[in-house]
């Protein structure tokens, strides 16, 4: 007798287990056509069909019937929910180990643009944080802690089986992997997914579910699937989504003009004007009052009316800052796919733009991303798939280095004037202005001779930065005999990133970054940063995986290695007295050329050389894993795994780093006497587990 077993969309199942009810002990599975055979048909007996993530079906055996199909629904429970581990599937009633599961209708139809923003608030013990408040920014993500002291506190992503490994060249330090802000913006494994490709996300939290990824799983491991092509005619989807956020409003709880001048003043009175009576011209000053009670800066010698008179048109002034740095944000996201496919193979193609406008002015995001997924079944052992993915992001907004702009707003006065009657930018003449009157003692300079402004600061400075990113995989699922198969995959990947961000000559910006041996000088240019990164990378790996059910037993077997490499190359120029209409640089001379020394002569070129430079980081490994699952009646579960990292960052004495974990579990509701709690209680499993893992920290492993 010959048969068939398919899911709901009529797609081939393989691997179906297929046994008689009465004999458990006698059973095939589906090839990979989804086709079996028994060679013997017992009238009168039910053959049980069960597999992973669907409902057993059992089938009455009656007549002579030479073949038949099977229809196989997805299953329902919590417990029989898929498992993707990146290494094979399994379900959360076969996990010894802490796992976390995102469904394809969780992601759709969001405004997130990201994947990593996407998953805020969605499972337990995963913390999604946003670094800064720029579109396509990296999100800070923390799987139960930093699990690391001087290493990489970031998870591991993997996308359908491939690693995704890093392209920073910079090693970090500690309070910078804590913080998450030594990451750039599109530099991490997960940038550039298109969140609609996207058909599942498991997160592996413990170390007995993340252990078989070895050196790597410290922070957790994030396992992404994509979407495949089913059997059919093709289908044709198009979603789209458009979404506006308003920006933060001022709070009204804030004093008016009128009303902070006049609580400056009383400041003045109680505070301030008796230790200037007392003759201590340095007494600290607050608010624009302070200054010009003091006759600060431009207001030196102003008499009594004159302050008056300035005072009271500042009142007329109320400046909500709010407005003048932020604005509505569009967003809106288009995905275009295709997905079909014959008896011997399916597709999934899909292109998608997305485009995030920021709350604070001039800073836009966009991405736009080509994916590509073929399945082919040859022969009934052979499976063989392919996959293509390439992604183009692209980021500008201004260069505000440690300027919080929701900050400014909230603190700026509001009798500052953004604009000067002939529309030029006006200095703000507290917010910085204040730091450089009660600090006289400080050598380096605060702002620019022109004063700060923050809306200067938004228009004259930029930061740019592209991003292509591109990769392709190919693997392959060959059953050898039954019960065992070999399963391969290869990957290469390649990115090139590009950053540029210029600083204008009269902004606060352009102070923060002049070269080193000007830090306490006087003096004022622009600059501009280059940076460009080319990273790539490879991935090969196989192993034999065997699994066999015999009557209430069932075992799940693999063993493997695996070979991995990658490669950085960077380059960065700062160039000092950049001019933006020409491109050119004219880089600043030393302080007084006639009477330079030979040391400053020195440290005056090193600088200039500290500014230029290469980058460049080449890493290799090996690895060899394995690992071993037992399940009794579905109810009692024993999981063991192993790996082993040899690594061109590990020392000789030590070149490979052992990694493990063991676990059990008992699904306790699935025992009889927990049948009659079953409307109050429907899911009962008691898991305990251990294991090691690691991970790898180029800057103490040498």
């Amino acid at each position: 007798m010959k048969g068939i077993v398919t899911d709901e969309s009529g797609v081939p199942l393989v691997g179906v287990s297929v046994r008689y009810k009465e004999l458990p002990q006698v059973g095939v599975t589906t090839d990979i056509d989804g086709k079996f055979s028994i060679k013997e048909m017992k009238e009168g007996k039910t053959l049980v069909f069960s597999y992973i993530g669907m409902k057993n079906v059992e089938h009455l055996l009656k007549g002579a019937t030479p073949f038949i199909k099977i229809k196989m629904e997805s299953a329902t429970s919590e417990l029989d929910q898929v498992v993707v581990t990146g290494y094979t599937q399994t379900t959360f009633k076969k996990m010894t180990g802490s796992v976390g599961i995102i469904s394809a209708d969780q992601l759709k139809d969001q405004a997130q643009p990201t994947v990593d923003a996407l998953m805020q608030g969605k499972i337990a013990g995963v913390a999604v944080s946003a670094i800064s408040g720029q579109p396509g920014s990296t999100q800070k993500i923390r799987i139960r802690g930093t699990n690391t002291i001087t290493g990489d506190g970031e998870p591991l992503w993997v996308i359908d089986g491939v690693p995704m490994q890093s392209g920073s060249t910079d090693m970090p330090t500690s309070a910078e992997i804590k913080s998450g802000q030594f990451d750039d913006l599109f530099m991490n494994g997960v940038a550039g997914i298109n969140p609609s490709d996207i058909e599942s996300i498991t997160i592996l939290k413990d170390a007995s579910a993340a252990a078989i990824y070895g050196s790597r799983a410290a922070g957790g491991v994030i396992v992404v699937t994509t979407k495949k092509g089913k059997s059919g005619k093709a289908q044709i989807n198009y979603s789209g989504n458009v979404s506006v956020t308003l920006p933060p409003q001022r709070n009204y709880s804030l004093m008016n003009s009128q009303e902070k001048l006049a609580y400056e003043q009383g400041l003045w009175d109680e505070f301030s004007a008796p230790g200037f009576e007392a003759g201590a011209n340095d007494y600290p000053v607050v608010g624009v009052v302070g200054i010009i009670r003091a006759g600060r800066g431009k207001f030196t010698g102003w008499s009594k009316e004159q302050q008056d008179t300035y005072i009271e048109e500042l009142g007329k002034t109320n400046t909500d800052w709010y407005d003048e740095l932020f604005r509505n944000s569009v967003s809106t996201t288009h995905n275009l796919s295709i997905n079909g496919g014959g008896d011997k193979y399916t597709y999934y193609t899909s292109l998608a733009y997305t485009r995030n406008a920021g709350l604070l002015k001039n800073n836009d995001y966009d991405r736009y991303n080509l994916t590509a997924n073929l399945s082919m079944h040859p022969s009934q052992k052979v499976k063989i798939d392919f996959g293509a993915s390439m992604s183009y992001q692209y980021s500008k907004s201004p260069a505000l280095n440690s300027l919080d702009p929701f900050q400014y707003a909230y603190f700026a006065n509001p009798y500052e004037s953004p604009y000067n009657e002939d529309g030029s930018y006006r200095a703000d003449e507290t917010y910085y202005a204040l730091g450089e009157y009660n600090n006289k003692k400080t050598s380096s300079k605060i702002i620019p001779d022109c004063g700060f402004n923050v809306l200067r600061e938004m228009d004259e400075t930029s930061s740019r930065t592209k991003n292509i990113k591109t990769m392709v995989r190919a693997g392959i699922d060959y059953s050898i005999i039954n019960h065992l198969r070999f399963v391969g995959l290869a990957s290469y990947t390649y990115s090139t990133n590009r950053l540029k961000e210029i600083y204008g000559k009269n902004t606060k910006a352009a102070l923060d970054n002049r070269l080193s041996i000007d830090n306490n000088t006087n003096k004022e240019y622009a600059s501009i940063l280059q940076r460009n990164v080319d990273n790539e990378s490879y991935m090969v790996r196989g192993h034999f995986t065997y699994d066999d059910s015999f009557g209430d037993h069932s075992v799940s077997l693999i063993a493997g290695a695996e070979f991995r490499g990658s490669k950085s190359d960077g380059l960065y120029s700062k160039r000092y007295g950049y001019d933006e209409i020409t491109g050119n640089a004219i880089t600043p001379l030393p302080d007084d050329p006639t009477g330079v020394g030979y040391e400053k002569l020195k440290a005056y070129l090193a600088a200039i050389d500290g500014s230029n430079g290469e980058t460049w980081s080449e890493q290799r490994f090996v690895s060899f894993y394995a690992s071993a699952d037992y399940y009794y009646k579905n109810k009692y579960v024993l999981n063991v795994s192993f790996r082993t990292d040899g690594s061109s960052n590990f020392g000789s004495d030590k070149q490979f780093n052992p990694n493990w974990a063991a676990g059990a579990a008992w699904n306790v509701s699935e025992e009889d006497f927990m049948a009659p709690l079953k409307p109050a209680l429907n899911r009962l499993t008691l898991r305990i587990a251990t294991g090691f893992t690691g991970n790898i920290n180029r800057s103490v492993s040498r």
